[in-house]
């Protein structure tokens, strides 16, 4: 690994960057350093079909760099088959040494994109609107909707219920709301913290309910047909337990 590699870090976390088919979109890349944001003086992204590397959909190209780098894809036609095994790989100069990062990708029919944001969260929990109960160097409850939604993905991923085939996930909404409320009740430094962990105790329980109770639906053509389930599942496995400790 370069020094570079070890001293720089992409802050896309454990989710998967999801490309819908058909559809043109901007792909980003911000990296950090100690905290703070490193814009790069170049770099390439690459796109692989495979985890491989063995079969490129998008040769090494040029990004635009800076504090958000970003490559303006056009729109990955129909013909594509949609999967969960493509792979970004980025890379980045700075200071004369160069980095690279592999990112999974899923190529989706529909993407399931969250469409939480503070406002949702103080419906469920208004005392979450006041600043003071941020935790130390936060400036709003982004970090725990991103949290959540990064756990929410890796739950539909840990299943098998191949979310890249997703076509209807309007339920998403009622689950990712009531985890966000829940990891920002969990994260309150306040001298009501009795209150907070009562409220992060029933959200998620909240939480649990709207995952067991979620529906999903799939597109499937016969070579996107698998074993796994029928078109319209349920994620709750079949001894109701949760999947995946919060």
């Amino acid at each position: 690994m370069t020094l570079l590699a070890r001293t720089l870090s992409p802050d896309w976390g454990q989710a998967p960057e999801i490309i819908e088919r058909t559809v043109a979109q901007r792909l980003e890349m911000r990296l950090r350093a100690a905290g703070a944001v490193v814009a790069p003086t170049s770099g390439t992204l690459a796109i692989y079909r495979d985890v491989s590397e063995g079969s490129a959909y998008l040769s090494p190209v040029a990004y635009t760099p800076g504090d958000t780098s970003y490559y303006s894809l056009p729109a990955v036609p129909s013909s594509e088959s949609l999967t969960d095994q493509w792979v970004e790989v980025w890379t980045a100069v700075s200071g004369g040494v160069t980095g690279r990062w592999r990112r999974r990708c899923w190529l989706v029919g529909y993407a399931p994109t969250p469409r939480v944001d503070a406002e949702d969260l103080y419906a469920v929990v208004p005392e979450l609107r006041h600043p003071a109960r941020l935790p130390a160097g936060q400036t709003s409850w982004s970090p725990q909707i991103l949290r959540a939604w990064d756990t929410i993905l890796q739950v539909l991923t840990g299943r098998g219920k191949r979310p890249w085939l997703t076509i209807d996930g309007a339920d998403l909404y009622a689950w990712h709301q009531v985890l966000s409320a829940h990891l920002a009740c969990d994260a309150v430094v306040s001298d009501e913290g009795a209150y907070f962990s009562r409220r992060s105790r029933e959200l998620r329980q909240d939480a649990i309910r709207a995952e067991q109770t979620l529906r999903i639906s799939y597109e499937e053509t016969p070579t996107e047909r698998t074993a796994v389930g029928p078109s319209v599942i349920s994620l709750a496995p079949p001894d109701g337990r949760r999947g995946l400790a919060w």
